[in-house]
C-alpha cells in the first residue's frame, strides 16, 4: 500500500473529493502527519503544492542560455533545479533566525512560499528600522537535497508547516473552499 503525503491542504482536499467520488466505499480521509514521520515512511509518495513548485522554479537563478548550452555540450547538468512532482521545495532565508522557548536558535524552513515571504518581509521591516536597511532574500532547496547535506552541529533547522494546513487542522479551515 502506498501512502500519499500532500504538502498542500488545498490540493489534498481536492484529491480527497475526487477519490471519494470515484471510490465511496473506501472511506478515504485526511490524516495529519508530520514531515519527519512522512519521510521515514518506506512507501511514501510526496505531493507538493503546485503554487510551491512555481515559486521554487521562480526562486532559482536561471542559467544564461549560453552557459546552459555549454554545460549540456560538456555532459554536465544545469545548475538550475527542475521543480516537478518529485521535489518538495523548502523556502528559507539563512539569515532569518528564531528562538525556541528553551532559548535555542533555529533557522525556519517554510513549506509555504507565502509564509516564507511574509516572515522575511517582517524581518526586513524590523531590520530596516533597526539598522537602516536590509538585504534578506528567500532561498529555496528541495527536501532530498537538504537531507543529504552535511550540516554543522551548531546549525539547527525547523520545518514550518503551511499556515493554511495548520488553520485546517485547528478547525478554522474546514469552511474554506480549496484554492
Amino acid at each position: 500500500m502506498v501512502a500519499m503525503f500532500f504538502c498542500d491542504v488545498d490540493r489534498a482536499l481536492r484529491e480527497l473529493s475526487v477519490g471519494r467520488a470515484r471510490s465511496p466505499s473506501l472511506g478515504l480521509q485526511l490524516l495529519p502527519v508530520g514531515l519527519g514521520a512522512a519521510v521515514r515512511h518506506s512507501n511514501a509518495v510526496f505531493v507538493p503544492g503546485r503554487d510551491e513548485l512555481v515559486a521554487a522554479q521562480e526562486a532559482q537563478l536561471a542559467a544564461p542560455s549560453e552557459a546552459a548550452a555549454m554545460l549540456a555540450e560538456a555532459g554536465l547538468p544545469s545548475p538550475v533545479a527542475r521543480w516537478d512532482e518529485e521535489h518538495i521545495p523548502l523556502f528559507s532565508c539563512m539569515r532569518l533566525v528564531r528562538r525556541r522557548p528553551d532559548g535555542t536558535r533555529f533557522s525556519p524552513l517554510f513549506m509555504s512560499s507565502e509564509d516564507a515571504k511574509e516572515a522575511i518581509a517582517a524581518a526586513a521591516r524590523s531590520s530596516a528600522a533597526a539598522q537602516g536597511g536590509s538585504d534578506l532574500q528567500m532561498d529555496c532547496t528541495s527536501l532530498p537535497k537538504l537531507l543529504a547535506l552535511p550540516l554543522p552541529a551548531r546549525r539547527r533547522f525547523r520545518v514550518v508547516p503551511p499556515t493554511r494546513s495548520m488553520l485546517y487542522l485547528q478547525g478554522q479551515g474546514r469552511q474554506v473552499t480549496p484554492k
